[in-house]
């Protein structure tokens, strides 16, 4: 997996111009089959020095 680029839009365009924000997008059959997450369940991100920990809520 590779964090991509999203385009990112102030608020007050007179202000700042538009900027690039980091994006990840996951998905998959593993989410369901080695992590035990199902469509619809709510999450918990947690986040760490250069981990991101997502626990079933």
């Amino acid at each position: 997996m590779t964090v991509q680029e999203i385009w990112g839009f102030p608020k007050n365009m007179s202000v700042r111009p538009k900027t690039f924000y980091p994006y990840m997008k996951i998905g998959g059959m593993w989410l369901v089959n080695d992590a035990g997450f199902e469509p619809g369940e709510k999450v918990r991100i947690a986040i760490e020095p250069g981990r991101l920990v997502i626990t079933a809520m």
